[in-house]
């Protein structure tokens, strides 16, 4: 609830105070994972080699499939584009236009970048840790064995951690990330992890329920006030949340594939924020003048068709492999294609005349 007042009371005070909120947010974020990465010792040829040349095992893809979700959610997509209505342009005027539009794109790459480069600090420093060949090709992690219960692990692996501790190969997820931390950097690392965590999840919930309120607004033509706004996206986000923390409560395992899924997802949604925003922003007859060049738009569409195709290959994946708590054979596999012939339809139909207008 108090994040709630929070968010009502600085909302109050205005747009540009609101902004501010969610950077100090993000920026102790930041600081927080950014600590915890300078205890690791991550080499750093090897990692801007990975950032440039995208090699990575089949075992992996659920995993990078989720970082693209968690760095451009869907719904930051309608909050940059609203804000942009908070602005005060002289649209007369195409310098002043031109100049806005600009800045703008610095602002919304300089927010594409910051996510970036904090979930770099997040998987550089838990891989420096926890990862082990051993356990990685069962997307388990090497953590301390005080750490999880005694059923929770698969097997050993060999460790380096402070505390001394022997290595368990396990799922580490949100309720074994902090003791893996104290065991692995001792108190300060699991306490820098926890701040992190909590600046997240109130700058999260900030922009989302803002980007909630930008979707009404142009979807359903409700401009509601703040409280209410508030009340409804927090009514329709806690409800399914209590029901799945209250039913995973005691199967930490299925808490965090639910929580892998759930970035996952995000980047299945991509497209239909994505798709469209191009499709609108390349019209001569809705931009006019300001209207994506052509170079632009074709990086932009085939950036688009990358993010496509990585996701079917995660659904065939998934779908394929026989170890999935899902059925398998030819009717299943028919009702899977079913659902992916229905995905590109939705996407198609967010932009039905996109080859016979320019």
């Amino acid at each position: 609830g108090l994040d709630t007042f929070t968010f009502l009371a600085v909302h109050h005070l205005g747009v540009r105070k609101l902004e501010a909120l969610v950077t100090t947010l993000v920026f102790t974020m930041a600081v927080c994972f950014f600590i915890n990465w300078g205890e690791a010792e991550t080499n750093g040829a090897d990692l801007l080699y990975g950032l440039v040349v995208p090699t990575m095992k089949p075992y992996m893809l659920t995993q990078a499939v989720g970082t693209i979700g968690a760095v451009v959610m869907p719904h930051n997509l309608y909050l940059h584009s609203g804000l942009v209505k908070s602005r005060t342009v002289d649209r007369k005027s195409p310098s002043r236009v031109h100049e806005a539009i600009r800045y703008n794109l610095i602002e919304s790459a300089l927010a594409l970048a910051v996510s970036f480069f904090i979930n770099v600090a997040v998987v550089a420093t838990f891989a420096d840790f926890f990862y082990s060949d051993t356990c990685a090709p069962k997307s388990m992690a090497c953590v301390p064995a005080g750490a999880v219960d005694d059923d929770d692990f698969d097997r050993t692996c060999s460790s380096g951690f402070a505390s001394g501790t022997a290595g368990v190969c396990a799922e580490i997820g949100l309720a074994v990330a902090a003791p893996a931390l104290r065991h692995a950097m001792g108190g300060f690392g699991r306490v820098m992890w926890g701040v992190g965590l909590l600046a997240a999840g109130q700058a999260s919930t900030m922009t989302a329920t803002f980007a909630g309120q930008m979707v009404m607004q142009g979807f359903l033509d409700l401009n509601l006030a703040p409280w209410v706004r508030v009340a409804v996206t927090r009514a329709a986000a806690l409800g399914p949340a209590v029901v799945v923390a209250l039913s995973t409560a005691h199967n930490a395992p299925l808490q965090n594939r639910i929580n892998e899924w759930l970035n996952i997802l995000q980047s299945l949604q991509l497209p239909f924020a994505m798709v469209p925003l191009l499709y609108i922003t390349s019209r001569s007859d809705i931009m006019g003048r300001f209207k994506n060049g052509g170079r632009m738009s074709l990086f932009a569409y085939a950036v688009a068709v990358l993010i496509l195709v990585i996701n079917v290959a995660l659904v065939v994946q998934f779908v394929l492999d026989k170890d999935t708590p899902i059925p398998h054979g030819p009717g299943a596999y028919a009702v899977a294609l079913g659902y992916g012939v229905l995905y590109f339809w939705f996407i198609s139909w967010c932009v039905p005349d996109l080859f016979r207008r320019g």
